[in-house]
């Protein structure tokens, strides 16, 4: 006769009693190990599902490799030419795409709040890179989201941030690179600043008097003495050489330019212009009296 396991007679012992069929003890502990077998099972299955969707949101989205330049010597810095470096790396065997991308730490302000965060630029024009965007899309939440971003200022943001900065659709949002700090707070000191006709009053009066006073009409031109020229000019260019706003500062500019274009006759001690640049000066003029302070 054959010797049985010890395992064996032990489960016919539990499975097979003298005193009943089945005992209650021994219903309770099968009934406890199949519920435990069966709810490791589906927690290893939902587990597993999950970890292949965040890796397909994830990699579809984030590139698997990145080749980031490193000058000899020198600091990490973008790729100026990238669009060669890219051929060469799609035709490595085992590539399927590569495309160019942007990354960096930046604030966003919108109404006056900022909050650090991370920004990507991805090449729209490439499939993989706007399906890897689609599938991150909360479009149960924000059902007008999309990953078609064309060539103007629409951007993806995520939905914590947009919950926490209650950033609605259309809204306009600021990004200021934190690797152009100097610069950031440059700009926000010059905010900070009364407007051009506050803060140099005299010489933005001076200006408009003689802007107003001095313009003349000849055989279809517009003419102004070239020292009023002169004088507008002087002042108008020490004022931009002071640290004012940028947008105060591009008018000006364009206007010590338009003065700079007319014909200058110094018999006639005149500049002569054309209608189109006196209505452009004037429209500028008028800009800069409506800049806000605010």
């Amino acid at each position: 006769m054959a010797r049985r396991s010890f395992s064996f007679l032990l489960a016919r012992r539990y499975l097979n009693p003298r005193r009943a069929v089945l005992s209650s003890f021994t219903l309770i502990s099968l009934i406890g190990v199949l519920l435990g077998v069966l709810v490791l099972v589906v927690v290893m299955a939902v587990y597993a599902g999950l970890e292949r969707d965040v890796k397909g949101r994830l990699l579809g989205f984030t590139p698997h490799i990145l080749m980031r330049l490193h000058p000899e010597g020198g600091q990490l810095g973008p790729v100026a030419d990238w669009r060669e470096p890219a051929e060469q790396m799609a035709k490595v065997p085992g590539v399927k795409s590569a495309t160019p991308f942007v990354a960096d730490n930046v604030i966003v302000d919108i109404d006056s709040f900022q909050r650090p965060v991370l920004f990507y630029g991805v090449e729209t024009s490439d499939a993989s890179q706007v399906e890897g965007i689609t599938k991150m899309l909360d479009v149960d939440h924000y059902p007008g989201s999309t990953a078609d971003m064309g060539l103007d200022d629409r951007v993806v943001i995520s939905s914590t941030l947009a919950d926490q900065l209650n950033i609605r659709l259309g809204e306009v949002l600021r990004l200021y690179s934190t690797r152009n700090f100097d610069g950031v707070m440059q700009a926000y000191k010059s905010i900070e600043k009364p407007p051009i006709r506050e803060a140099f009053k005299e010489s933005w009066t001076k200006v408009n008097e003689l802007l107003a006073k001095g313009w003349k009409q000849e055989g279809g031109k517009e003419i102004l003495t070239i020292e009023t020229v002169q004088d507008c000019g002087d002042r108008l260019d020490g004022i931009e050489k002071q640290r004012i706003r940028e947008p105060e500062r591009e008018l000006i500019v364009n206007i010590l330019q338009a003065l700079q274009s007319g014909d200058v006759d110094e018999k006639a001690g005149v500049c002569r212009f054309e209608p189109e640049v006196r209505k452009d000066l004037e429209g500028w003029l008028t800009d800069l009296s409506k800049t806000d302070a605010d």
